[in-house]
């Protein structure tokens, strides 16, 4: 069993990352060796932004195992879906999903031209232009 189906990481900044946890339980009396796959779609080509740390381990009887998964978006502005399988040797396949959004830097600066007007030979002359983080 796993304690949660689908992982929503939410929106996550480009360039930077998020990590959630997956437990899988073993509820009966004897240990379960299992592994954990990617499902792979025809139809989308994945972007492999989720990273499992362990994908097999043992877990013994009546115990949980931990997995931390990460989630890196490398593009920005797209929703992020990915699916895994988890076979248990001798027993069942358990499948669970991971989505998420990558959100863009989004910046301004306040202003476009910068007009530094006459300066004499020798002479300097300096201005500010200031850069805006607007995160959305």
């Amino acid at each position: 069993k796993i304690n949660r189906s689908n992982i929503d990481f939410g929106n996550v900044l480009i360039g930077k990352s998020k990590e959630m946890d997956l437990i899988i339980k073993n509820p009966e009396k004897v240990s379960a060796n299992f592994t954990i796959q990617r499902e792979t779609n025809t139809y989308i080509k994945s972007q492999n932004c989720f990273h499992l740390k362990t994908i097999s381990g043992e877990i013994p009887e009546n115990c949980s195992f931990l997995i931390k998964i990460l989630y890196t978006p490398v593009n920005p502005d797209i929703f992020s879906y990915e699916s895994f399988k988890i076979k248990v040797n001798g027993g069942n396949e358990i499948i669970f999903n991971c989505y998420g959004k990558c959100l863009s830097l989004n910046t301004s600066i306040s202003s476009r031209q910068v007009n530094f007007e006459s300066i004499e030979l020798g002479k300097t002359n300096s201005k500010v232009i200031r850069v805006f983080n607007l995160l959305i």
